[in-house]
């Protein structure tokens, strides 16, 4: 057997002659720098935003001849898809306005079932009669069976020397419907 003598393990910092000083004193919690933790997150971001540009690059540059060929004719094929869509789109107005006889021009939607709808809706508005008047009707006022026939009418030279009372009883009597446009 040997007769050894266990070593003493001492703790740390109280011999004076251990070599390490004892841990400083935790210094108080200093305030979060808010605008240069954004700065940081900022430069980061650009770097991030930079490497993704730059992988792009290297992937479009890695592509193979027959892969930059089949994104060329996807790229087309949706632009055909697109111009055909608009050609029928052009087709089911035309058909739907010479049907119903509303004009092209203020048909809206984007399917035949919706150009029809919109079609129904505004055909009440549109006369399909050639000669039916536009605009407003404005019925006869006063004498003459209501339509101006029989009546004077009167000229624009005529209105120049009338009150506005005057040129009101003439309206009311009938007298300016030619000049109103007012069929008789």
């Amino acid at each position: 057997m040997s007769t050894e003598t266990p070593a003493v393990v001492e703790p740390q910092g109280e011999t004076p002659n251990d070599p390490t000083p004892p841990p400083a004193p935790a210094a108080p919690a200093q305030e979060t720098d808010w605008k240069a933790e954004a700065r940081k997150w900022e430069s980061r971001a650009k770097e991030n935003s930079e490497a993704r540009q730059r992988l792009s690059e290297i992937e479009e540059a890695s592509k193979s001849e027959a892969q930059k060929l089949a994104d060329r004719a996807a790229a087309a094929e949706a632009k055909v898809a697109q111009y055909e869509s608009e050609k029928q789109q052009r087709e089911w107005v035309k058909a739907v306005s010479d049907e119903t006889g509303v004009p092209a021009g203020v048909l809206r939607g984007s399917t035949l079932e919706e150009l029809q709808a919109h079609a129904d809706s505004l055909k009440s508005l549109v006369s399909k009669e050639p000669d039916a008047p536009r605009g407003p009707h404005v019925p006869s006022e006063g004498t003459a069976a209501g339509n101006g026939k029989g009546v004077s009418q009167l000229t624009q030279d005529d209105l120049k020397s009338m009150s506005p009372e005057q040129v009101n009883k003439a309206r009311r009597d009938g007298r300016l419907n030619r000049l109103l446009g007012i069929p008789g």
